[in-house]
């Protein structure tokens, strides 16, 4: 079962991963994000469902490098349980020098309609 979803930056990308209690990766997202300028506001969106997990910035759907391919599958997504939401942290003292501001949970994956729609908005 999944119990954590992490989002991170490391070297220039935004980076999404979803790891059980033993810390198996079971799906994940990645999007770059160097050329992001300091003291700008970005819309970051993260979707889940049982077959995919996805990464939205600025209202765009991104792919993997090099690969044209969306994210990674996603297997055993909690069903009422806990889930631990890590934003701007990594073990080892990795930390984001970032402000969060309307921070949203969904009880199922926007379409790409809907991140769309609230990134215009």
């Amino acid at each position: 079962m999944i119990d954590s979803l992490a989002a991170c930056t490391i070297y220039g990308e935004m980076r999404i991963r979803m790891k059980d209690h033993a810390g198996h990766l079971h799906g994940s997202a990645e999007g770059a994000i160097d050329v992001w300028e300091p003291n700008t506001w970005h819309h970051v969106v993260v979707t889940w469902d049982p077959k995919r997990v996805t990464l939205y910035l600025d209202g765009k759907e991104q792919t993997r490098p090099n690969k044209g391919e969306q994210a990674g599958d996603v297997v055993n997504l909690p069903a009422g349980g806990q889930t631990k939401i890590n934003l701007g942290w990594r073990f080892g003292n990795w930390y984001c020098d970032c402000a969060i501001d309307e921070l949203t949970v969904h009880g199922r994956a926007l379409t790409a309609e809907e991140v769309a729609k609230r990134h215009s908005s």
